[in-house]
């Protein structure tokens, strides 16, 4: 995740509790790519719609493009992506 505080989120138990408690069919983990500085964070930054099977994004510094349609395309969900920014340009 793009921010420090919440890549201290990413806990292999919770995902193993997880496993445990409920069924769980893949984990779609992308983390890899931190490395290079580059993040997908599904929570608040991709709006999924389920009955549609589209995802969209707001291509950022926290929703990488590129991973963005890997994480789609691995999902079977359509990417629709956009760039948005405020009055003073930012």
């Amino acid at each position: 995740m793009c921010v420090t505080n919440r890549q201290l989120e990413l806990n292999p138990d919770f995902i193993t509790y997880i496993k445990k408690h409920f069924e769980v069919k893949r984990v779609l983990d992308l983390s890899v790519y931190e490395k290079e500085n580059r993040f997908i964070e599904g929570t608040r930054s991709i709006i999924l719609d389920h009955k549609s099977k589209k995802a969209y994004a707001c291509i950022s510094l926290r929703t990488d493009q590129v991973l963005f349609i890997i994480a789609c395309e691995l999902s079977g969900y359509q990417p629709i992506s956009f760039n948005a920014t405020i009055p003073s340009g930012k």
